[in-house]
């Protein structure tokens, strides 16, 4: 992924900023549950994986 214009950390690199958004959506999962932990997993897989797809061509 591209680093935010504007926002950009002193010094951080892509692959940093890659571990960044990853760390994000690990602890989205991780500290949701129930129905929560289940629309965000939906999300993911709606529209045959859409988002996925989408977060490998920002990669």
């Amino acid at each position: 992924m591209k680093p935010p214009k504007g926002h950009k950390r002193s010094g951080e690199t892509r692959a940093e900023n890659e571990e960044h958004v990853i760390s994000c959506i690990a602890s989205l999962v991780r500290n949701c549950n129930g129905a929560n932990r289940q629309r965000l997993l939906n999300k993911f897989t709606e529209n045959d994986h859409e988002k996925v797809d989408r977060l490998m061509e920002l990669h």
